[in-house]
């Protein structure tokens, strides 16, 4: 059964910031997810390519900014 729908309407009950530790916790799992089928279904063969310039992508905001 695909559970990531009802987990989506779920979340969408209630702003990221008011979100609890469970709550969290399902967001993460679920951008997780997102970020796994974009490398999976996507990028395919292309991905160990994309990994190798990771090193050179500087992370400068993250969600936890937006709090």
């Amino acid at each position: 059964k695909d559970l990531l729908p009802a987990g989506l309407e779920y979340l969408d009950r209630k702003p990221l910031h008011q979100f609890d530790e469970k709550e969290q916790r399902l967001m993460n799992l679920l951008l997780s997810l997102c970020h796994v089928a974009q490398a999976v279904e996507i990028q395919g063969d292309a991905e160990p390519g994309h990994a190798l310039v990771r090193q050179h992508m500087k992370i400068t905001r993250a969600s936890a900014d937006l709090r």
